[in-house]
C-alpha cells in the first residue's frame, strides 16, 4: 500500500436514528436539481428532516461532484459534519453517483461507520491559513505586470524535517489521501488510501530531479522558500487564498511556507464501494499501453530516519 492507515483508534458510527439532514447542491449543476427534488422526498418518506443550518443537521449530503464536498466542507468546518456526496461517475471522492444513491444512502442511514479525512495545514511565517481536505498548490502567479517572463521554471528550497530535497518545476501540490486522485494523479503522484496519516509532495514538471514525488508521513513538516522577485499563487482546495503574504502585488518576497498535517479531521461516511481506486486502476491502464508508463498506484519504498514513512 502506499499509504499508513490510523491504527489503535475505536471506530465511529453514524448516530442512530438519524433525525436531519442538510444538503448542499452545486447550483450550476442544473441536471442535479432533479435528484434534490428526489433526495428531499426519500429523507420525508424516512422521516429524515431538511436542517435550514448545520447546527441542527446530523449529517450532510452534497450534491454536484467532489468540488462540491470541498466547498461544502470549506463552508460547514465548524460544524464538522459526517458527509455523503452525490456525483456522477467520474467522481473519486463521492460515495454515491446519481444512479445508485438511494442504496447507498439506505445501507449507511443503517448504520454507517464514520471514515476520517486527514487534513492539510499551512503557516506564512505568523500566519495561520485554512486547512486544505483536497491539497494546496503553490504555482507562479502571472497577474503582476512588473513581472518579467512570469513562465519560467520555479527553483523552490524545500526542507522535509530539516532534511534539504531538490525540486525545480512549474509548482508543487501538497496533497492529502483525499485529494491524491486530483490533481496529485494528474501530474503523475500516487493513490492513496482514502484513510491514510501520509500525504504527498509532488512536482509540477519538475525538472531533471531524481523524485517527481514523494509520499510522507503525517508527522513531517515541508518547509517551502523559493527565489525573491517570483510571485506565487496559493491555491487551497481549488481556491485561491486570500493571504496578505501571497498578493502578487504588494509582497516580493514571502516568508516560508510550512506545511504540516492538522489536528482536525474531516469525516465521512465510510463507503464499502472502492469506486475512487476503480477509476484511477482504469486510468493508469489507459496511459500505460498509450504512453509506456508504469502504474501510479505503487508499493512504499523504503523508508528514511527523519521521515519514517516517507518515500
Amino acid at each position: 500500500m502506499t499509504g499508513e492507515r490510523a491504527e489503535g483508534a475505536s471506530a465511529e458510527f453514524l448516530a442512530a436514528p438519524v433525525k436531519s439532514a442538510l444538503i448542499v447542491r452545486n447550483p450550476k449543476k442544473t441536471e442535479f436539481a432533479e435528484i434534490e427534488s428526489s433526495v428531499r422526498h426519500y429523507l420525508k418518506t424516512h422521516k429524515i428532516a431538511i436542517a435550514r443550518n448545520a447546527a441542527d443537521a446530523d449529517f450532510l449530503i452534497t450534491l454536484g461532484g467532489d468540488g462540491t464536498i470541498f466547498y461544502a466542507h470549506a463552508k460547514y468546518r465548524d460544524a464538522n459534519l459526517p458527509i455523503f456526496g452525490i456525483g456522477t461517475v467520474k467522481s473519486y471522492i463521492c460515495q454515491a453517483t446519481n444512479e445508485n444513491w438511494a442504496q447507498k444512502l439506505s445501507e449507511m442511514l443503517k448504520g454507517a461507520e464514520l471514515e476520517k479525512r486527514y487534513l492539510l495545514s499551512y503557516t506564512l511565517g505568523s500566519f495561520k491559513g485554512t486547512d486544505a481536505l483536497c491539497d494546496i498548490v503553490l504555482v507562479r502567479s502571472i497577474h503582476n505586470k512588473h513581472l518579467q517572463n512570469p513562465y519560467r521554471i520555479i527553483p523552490f528550497q524545500i526542507t522535509v524535517d530539516g532534511e534539504p530535497v531538490q525540486m525545480r518545476a512549474d509548482g508543487l501540490i501538497f496533497s492529502t489521501a483525499t485529494g491524491s486522485t486530483a490533481y496529485n494523479s494528474s501530474v503523475g503522484g500516487p493513490a492513496l488510501p482514502m484513510d491514510s496519516t501520509n500525504y504527498v509532495m509532488a512536482g509540477i514538471a519538475p525538472y531533471r530531479v531524481p523524485e517527481r514525488f514523494r509520499i510522507l508521513s503525517g508527522k513531517c513538516t515541508c518547509r517551502v522558500e523559493a527565489w525573491p522577485e517570483i510571485n506565487l499563487a496559493l491555491v487551497v482546495d481549488g481556491m485561491v487564498a486570500k493571504d496578505p503574504a501571497y498578493d502578487c502585488t504588494k509582497s516580493r518576497n514571502p516568508p516560508p511556507l510550512e506545511i504540516f498535517q492538522s489536528k482536525d479531521a474531516a469525516k465521512f461516511l465510510k463507503s464499502e464501494s472502492p469506486s475512487h481506486v476503480r477509476g484511477l486502476e482504469g486510468k493508469d491502464q489507459f496511459f500505460a499501453y498509450h504512453f509506456n508508463k508504469r502504474p501510479r498506484i505503487a508499493p512504499v519504498c523504503e523508508t528514511k530516519k527523519r521521515c519514517p514513512d516517507a518515500r
